[in-house]
């Protein structure tokens, strides 16, 4: 991952007393005793407890019940989701990748899935048989997948790879903000190295059978993994909190700041915390960093460089039907995706041709000329300037409102400057905080993108859809879960619905910007299937990537390699938003004059997070649509 300078954040707490503390605890931290390990606070269900657990249950209590235990083998995803104290845990636990384990979930999901049809669906209540649909979708998946991500990719480009997925929990410490926290995120550390074992494990075994992942997936994992093994805690700089010194390694020095900025904790407790996580860094974690690397480097030397494709490893066809399955919620094939992606960027291009001229940008016709002068124009923004931006998108979407759904979210939406992925986090159940618009100042960013990423990740995108289905009462699967088709596709959907109600009316700059993530998110489901499906090479992917778009080559060969190593992934956008605009569209002709997009919404939303077949399906029951509606 790259390392980014900290932000200067801490001073609000003021300049002197956070000095102070900080000097304090460089000296104490010097000096002080080593600690007791901290250990998680629970353990997930074996197989043998999620029996008794299902034993004896309705159809609604089995139903939350298997969900949770899903959730509770998923330690990291129940943390991303905000759902500790809801399921009674706390945050203090990392996922297992270990053989056995991941053996012992799939045992689970089979009993689940099993006890899932001892239920008679025909008897249940009409609400009962959306949640087992969607039981039924989910765990058919969870068991049946023929070539998990892991198997295939214990490391790769993507930013969902396991060893990604480990630094966003690491370095996303503004989650701290109590002493529980603390206490949590370092019982993290001292698992980090078990769980990078097991990804070095994995790459070893795949080396001796012959099955690595190509070099366009793992050659970005040695320039993420490098800052991360670096051993230096210290310098002359070090009792200034609001930087990160080069040479430094960022787990430590994110938490050393972040615990100076928890008013609650004394001198004596950050020793504590700190003394620990030194410790755990210095022993475990980065001398797993180290073998980590070590694997990479040998397996680079091995792997396959012009075959990127999964069809061309073993079993690789029929494995990624299997994902694009997962991805699209539909038997669409390949080709036909191709086609739908190639179509799409087609005709974006066409709009942005027309938005070129409003924008006043150069008179040239080629999409890459359009772009690169708007997002000249636009400039690079400071962190304060993405940040009022983005509150400033917010302010204005939340005036349109009405326009989206008449059901809208109470949970506020706060923005946040921080390490980690940029995107959307949830409020958690236990109120401590509102949802977040967590924004990365280090990522590339230009004036222009500001309004689409705000449209995509809150309103009305992500948060409208998943505060929604939290807010209602619905069962566990359908509050907190997720499909990809129904989830990606929202957010891409929304994007255009954006567009449709006048939030980019008189800025063509921003509706440039939006045209244009659309354009990407276009482009990527013809790379990601013209790699895994037609034969294409990494160039000639590359190569597309930058006619289709604009972009400069390194941002193509990036979102190239975020196709090699998760294939299907990049298709749930295009499928997922054209199927529902193909539902609107019928909704409206099915409607006449009275057609209501707000309340539209209501009904696609209005059941929760379902599979998008069954969001379809009863959309087209509530509204009398035919099937050829």
């Amino acid at each position: 991952m790259r390392r980014r300078q900290s932000r200067t954040w801490l001073w609000s707490l003021g300049g002197a007393v956070v000095l102070v503390a900080a000097v304090a605890v460089v000296l104490a931290l010097r000096f002080g005793s080593r600690e007791e390990i901290l250990e998680p606070s629970w353990t997930p269900p074996t197989l043998q407890e999620a029996r008794t657990r299902l034993e004896g249950k309705t159809f609604a209590e089995f139903a939350d019940e298997a969900y949770r235990i899903h959730l509770l083998r998923h330690p990291q995803t129940v943390t991303d989701l905000g759902l500790a104290e809801k399921l009674g845990i706390r945050d203090d636990r990392l996922d297992d990748y270990s053989n056995e384990y991941v053996r012992t979930t799939l045992a689970i999901d089979r009993e689940i899935y099993r006890r899932l049809h001892t239920y008679n669906r025909e008897s249940l209540t009409p609400d009962e048989r959306l949640t087992y649909d969607a039981c039924e979708a989910l765990w058919k998946d969870l068991t049946t997948c023929e070539a998990p991500a892991l198997s295939l990719f214990p490391v790769s480009a993507s930013d969902d790879s396991p060893h990604a997925r480990l630094y966003t929990r690491l370095i996303s410490v503004w989650r701290l903000v109590d002493e529980e926290d603390v206490a949590d995120y370092v019982a993290c550390l001292h698992q980090a190295d078990d769980q990078l074992l097991q990804l070095r494990d994995r790459i070893v075994d795949l080396r001796a059978r012959h099955r690595l992942p190509p070099v366009a997936s793992l050659d970005e994992v040695l320039r993420q993994v490098e800052p991360l093994k670096i051993t230096e805690m210290w310098s002359r700089s070090e009792y200034l909190p609001d930087r990160i010194v080069a040479g430094h390694n960022v787990y430590f020095v994110a938490l050393r700041d972040r615990l100076i900025a928890i008013r609650e904790l004394g001198v004596e407790k950050r020793v504590k915390y700190l003394t620990e996580a030194k410790r755990a860094l210095e022993q475990e974690v980065i001398p797993a960093y180290e073998k980590l690397y070590g694997a990479v480097v040998a397996a680079l030397a091995e792997a396959p460089s012009a075959d990127v494709g999964i069809r061309r490893r073993d079993g690789g066809g029929s494995a990624y039907e299997g994902l694009l399955r997962h991805y699209t919620g539909s038997d669409l094939d390949p080709e036909t995706i191709h086609a739908m992606g190639q179509d799409a960027a087609t005709q974006i291009a066409k709009e942005i041709a027309v938005v070129e001229e409003q924008a006043k940008t150069p008179s040239g016709r080629d999409v890459s000329a359009a772009w690169s002068a708007a997002a000249w124009d636009g400039g690079s923004p400071s962190p304060d300037d993405i940040a009022a931006a983005c509150r400033a998108v917010l302010e204005r979407a939340d005036a349109f409102g009405s326009r989206f759904a008449g059901h809208l979210p109470k949970a506020t939406i706060s923005v946040l400057l921080g390490e980690g992925p940029r995107g959307y986090m949830a409020a958690p159940y236990d109120g401590s905080r509102s949802a977040l618009l967590v924004v990365d100042p280090g990522a590339p960013w230009a004036v222009s993108d500001v309004a689409a990423f705000v449209h995509r990740e809150t309103v009305p995108g992500r948060h409208l859809q998943r505060a929604t289905a939290r807010e209602l009462a619905l069962p566990a699967i359908r509050a907190w879960g997720g499909f990809p088709a129904f989830e990606e596709g929202w957010s891409a959907y929304a994007l255009g619905v954006a567009g449709d109600v006048g939030l980019y009316d008189g800025d063509p700059l921003a509706n440039l910007g939006r045209l244009h993530s659309q354009l990407r998110e276009a482009a990527l489901a013809v790379v990601d299937t013209g790699v895994h499906a037609l034969g294409w090479s990494f160039d000639r992917a590359v190569n597309y990537y930058v006619d289709a778009t604009g972009d400069e080559e390194g941002s193509a060969r990036m979102a190239v390699k975020g196709c090699v190593s998760s294939p299907g992934r990049a298709t749930a956008g295009v499928v997922g938003s054209s199927r529902l605009r193909a539902l609107r569209d019928a909704a409206r002709r099915a409607s006449g004059a009275s057609f209501d997009l707000a309340a539209f919404h209501d009904l696609v939303l209005g059941r929760g997070l379902l599979p998008l077949s069954i969001v379809e399906r009863e959309v087209r029951k509530d509204l009398r649509i035919s099937d050829s509606g």
